[in-house]
Order: C-alpha cells, then sequence, then structure tokens
C-alpha cells in the first residue's frame, strides 16, 4: 500500500494525515501547535514550526506503524514575512498574516 503524508501548517498548528494513495482513506494523523500569539503583535519563530511539524509527522507515522510515506503534499500559511540574513539563517520571529 503506498502511503501519502498531507501536510497543513496554520499559524495555530501543524497538521499531518497519512493516507492510502489508492483510495484516500485515512490511516493516521498528527498535530502539534505552534506558540500562540498576543495583539497588537502577532509573530512566531520559524524554528517553532520546523519543531511542530517533527512533532505532529511522527505521530502520524506513528500512528500508521510506518518509518516514512511514499510521498507528500504540504500547504502552509500565507501572507507571512520570515526574514532572512544572507546565508538564509532567520533572523528575527516572522510577521503574520494578521500582525
Amino acid at each position: 500500500m503506498a502511503l501519502v503524508a498531507g501536510v497543513d501548517s496554520s499559524t495555530q498548528s501543524t497538521k499531518v494525515e497519512i493516507r492510502d494513495a489508492a483510495d484516500g482513506r485515512l490511516i493516521a494523523s498528527g498535530r502539534a501547535g505552534h506558540p500562540p500569539t498576543s495583539p497588537p503583535r502577532s509573530e512566531q519563530d520559524p524554528h517553532a514550526w520546523c519543531a511542530a511539524l517533527e512533532q505532529a509527522l511522527a505521530q502520524a507515522l506513528d500512528g500508521a506503524g510506518v518509518a516514512r510515506g511514499d510521498a507528500i503534499a504540504v500547504a502552509g500559511q500565507q501572507h507571512g514575512m520570515g526574514v532572512l540574513d544572507a546565508d538564509g539563517v532567520v533572523i528575527r520571529p516572522a510577521k503574520l498574516w494578521n500582525d
């Protein structure tokens, strides 16, 4: 059975679903929250998004009883601003769409 991991990273959490590629049946899922934001500034550390992805993906793969899937699809939040230096290193919290 071929398995596909679907990832949705929003401002609140990262969700992962593992599905059967042939019929779309849900096999397992995982979820990990992102740090809360407080008005008037809505910012998050992008490293927290990576940590949430690792946690949610591990939960889903564990629930599916596999070490990895055959494919992955990723949907992420829009209208955010991640600031990087010349070496591609994050230099400040990311501004979210609602800031």
